[in-house]
Protein backbone atom coordinates (compact mmCIF):
# COMPACT_ATOMS: atom_id res chain seq x y z
CA UNK A 1 0.00 0.00 0.00
CA UNK A 2 2.96 2.14 0.78
CA UNK A 3 4.47 1.73 -2.13
CA UNK A 4 1.26 2.45 -4.24
CA UNK A 5 1.25 5.61 -2.64
CA UNK A 6 5.03 6.31 -3.50
CA UNK A 7 3.89 5.56 -6.86
CA UNK A 8 1.23 8.23 -6.87
CA UNK A 9 2.92 11.23 -5.10
CA UNK A 10 5.97 10.34 -8.12
CA UNK A 11 3.19 10.77 -10.27
CA UNK A 12 1.49 13.81 -9.22
CA UNK A 13 4.57 15.63 -9.07
CA UNK A 14 5.74 14.46 -12.58
CA UNK A 15 2.41 15.72 -13.79
CA UNK A 16 2.47 19.21 -12.19
CA UNK A 17 6.09 19.63 -13.47
CA UNK A 18 5.03 18.58 -17.20
CA UNK A 19 2.38 20.51 -16.59
CA UNK A 20 4.51 24.17 -16.21
CA UNK A 21 6.86 22.85 -18.65
CA UNK A 22 4.14 22.57 -21.54
CA UNK A 23 2.73 25.83 -20.08
CA UNK A 24 6.07 27.12 -20.79
CA UNK A 25 6.56 26.25 -23.74
CA UNK A 26 3.36 26.90 -24.99
CA UNK A 27 3.63 30.65 -23.60
CA UNK A 28 6.92 30.91 -25.62
CA UNK A 29 5.53 29.58 -28.83
CA UNK A 30 2.61 32.32 -28.22
CA UNK A 31 4.67 35.27 -28.03
CA UNK A 32 7.34 34.06 -30.27
CA UNK A 33 4.13 33.87 -33.20
CA UNK A 34 2.64 37.17 -32.01
CA UNK A 35 3.41 40.06 -34.75
CA UNK A 36 5.06 42.63 -32.10
CA UNK A 37 8.29 44.96 -32.23
CA UNK A 38 11.26 43.62 -31.98
CA UNK A 39 12.46 45.44 -28.29
CA UNK A 40 8.74 44.19 -27.04
CA UNK A 41 9.03 40.63 -27.91
CA UNK A 42 12.26 40.65 -26.29
CA UNK A 43 11.29 42.18 -22.81
CA UNK A 44 8.21 39.72 -22.92
CA UNK A 45 10.95 36.68 -23.77
CA UNK A 46 13.10 37.93 -21.03
CA UNK A 47 10.47 38.28 -18.48
CA UNK A 48 8.76 34.88 -19.29
CA UNK A 49 12.31 33.62 -18.84
CA UNK A 50 12.77 35.08 -15.34
CA UNK A 51 9.09 33.51 -14.08
CA UNK A 52 10.26 30.45 -15.73
CA UNK A 53 13.55 30.24 -13.46
CA UNK A 54 11.54 31.25 -10.47
CA UNK A 55 9.06 27.90 -10.92
CA UNK A 56 11.70 25.83 -11.41
CA UNK A 57 13.91 27.23 -8.26
CA UNK A 58 10.45 27.30 -6.45
CA UNK A 59 10.14 23.52 -7.18
CA UNK A 60 14.01 22.28 -6.86
CA UNK A 61 13.62 23.73 -3.18
CA UNK A 62 10.36 21.50 -2.39
CA UNK A 63 11.90 18.82 -4.17
CA UNK A 64 15.20 19.02 -1.94
CA UNK A 65 12.81 19.50 1.08
CA UNK A 66 10.80 16.47 0.23
CA UNK A 67 14.21 14.04 -0.40
CA UNK A 68 15.35 15.59 2.91
CA UNK A 69 11.90 14.45 4.62
CA UNK A 70 12.60 10.89 3.13
CA UNK A 71 16.14 10.50 4.51
CA UNK A 72 14.87 11.88 7.78
CA UNK A 73 12.59 8.88 7.80
CA UNK A 74 15.06 6.36 6.01
CA UNK A 75 17.27 7.66 9.34
CA UNK A 76 14.66 7.05 11.83
CA UNK A 77 13.34 3.48 10.16
CA UNK A 78 17.48 2.46 10.45
CA UNK A 79 17.69 3.68 14.53
CA UNK A 80 13.96 1.90 15.29
CA UNK A 81 16.12 -1.43 13.50
CA UNK A 82 19.46 -1.31 15.41
CA UNK A 83 17.55 -1.09 18.54
CA UNK A 84 15.42 -3.56 17.82
CA UNK A 85 18.35 -6.12 16.81
CA UNK A 86 20.33 -4.66 19.86
CA UNK A 87 17.10 -6.08 22.22
CA UNK A 88 16.59 -9.05 20.82
CA UNK A 89 20.73 -10.00 21.22
CA UNK A 90 20.33 -8.78 24.96
CA UNK A 91 16.78 -11.47 25.20
CA UNK A 92 19.12 -13.84 23.41
CA UNK A 93 21.77 -13.94 25.58
CA UNK A 94 19.49 -13.88 28.78
CA UNK A 95 17.77 -16.79 27.40
CA UNK A 96 20.94 -18.59 26.68
CA UNK A 97 22.29 -17.96 30.00
CA UNK A 98 18.99 -19.48 31.91
CA UNK A 99 19.09 -22.10 29.48
CA UNK A 100 22.91 -23.17 30.50
CA UNK A 101 21.98 -22.59 34.13
CA UNK A 102 18.93 -25.33 34.22
CA UNK A 103 21.33 -27.82 32.09
CA UNK A 104 23.53 -27.57 34.30
CA UNK A 105 21.29 -28.26 37.50
CA UNK A 106 22.15 -24.38 38.87
CA UNK A 107 19.07 -22.72 38.13
CA UNK A 108 18.67 -20.26 40.93
CA UNK A 109 14.91 -19.85 39.57
CA UNK A 110 14.21 -23.09 40.58
CA UNK A 111 13.06 -24.68 44.31
CA UNK A 112 15.79 -26.38 46.17
CA UNK A 113 18.42 -24.42 45.85
CA UNK A 114 18.74 -26.16 42.21
CA UNK A 115 20.67 -29.59 43.96
CA UNK A 116 17.08 -31.54 44.48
Amino acid sequence: MGEQNDRHESGGTGFVMGFFVGAAIGAALGVLLAPKPGSELRDELGERARKLGNLANEQYKRAGAAASGLAERGRDAATRAREAVAHGVDDARSFAGRVGLRAEGTDPESSGGGQG
